[in-house]
């Protein structure tokens, strides 16, 4: 199984398969092989400071398989330059390799999964 490289990191600039930067990583979540689900992650506070983090990271139309697959393999959220593309979770098997301070991957933006 493919793993998120340890030197990714916020900040980074990311660029997709046909060398256009596409954004920049927001976050970066390291896989978790035991997980079988994402029950136990989420957390219901009401409208606070966590349920709007937890609503971001884990919006209430992705399925449990797709939000399982996040959790098992790990992702980094990627925040899309421009005011028309949303944000988008990168899995490690769609990274092509880290050069300095980019993540290069191997598909273009669409390809990505939306958050």
């Amino acid at each position: 199984m493919a793993t998120i490289p340890v030197d990714v990191r916020k900040g980074m600039d990311v660029v997709d398969s046909t060398g256009e930067k596409i954004g920049e990583v927001e976050d970066v979540k390291f896989g978790d092989d035991e997980a079988v689900s994402t029950e136990g992650s989420q957390q219901q506070s009401g409208n606070g400071l966590v349920k709007q983090f937890v609503d971001a990271i884990w919006p209430d139309d992705m399925p449990e398989a797709e939000r399982a697959q996040l959790q098992r393999a790990g992702y980094v959220l990627l925040d899309a330059d421009g005011m028309m593309h949303r944000d988008r979770y990168i899995q490690p098997h769609q990274i092509a390799g880290v050069s300095g301070d980019t993540v290069n991957l191997s598909v273009k933006r669409d390809d990505l999964m939306r958050a």
